[in-house]
């Protein structure tokens, strides 16, 4: 039986080209070997990149780093 995997990231999926590089070019062999694969990026900046071809893969942006502006 297959487990699902929860991938933290700092920035992905959104645009961190670091990140972007090393993780889209292991997503497909994570997708096959996990039954899902949960990506919780830390930060939100730039674009969300387009997943929608791996079916088994949700992003959960519940734990988004929310900076408190104007409070000091």
């Amino acid at each position: 039986m297959k487990k699902d995997l929860l991938l933290f990231t700092t920035l992905f999926p959104y645009d961190a080209v670091t990140e972007s590089v090393f993780v889209m070019s292991e997503i497909e062999e994570l997708c096959s070997c996990f039954r899902r694969v949960i990506i919780i990026p830390e930060i939100s900046k730039g674009e969300l990149k387009d997943l929608s071809s791996f079916t088994n893969v949700t992003v959960d942006t519940s734990r988004l780093y929310q900076p408190t502006i104007g409070i000091r």
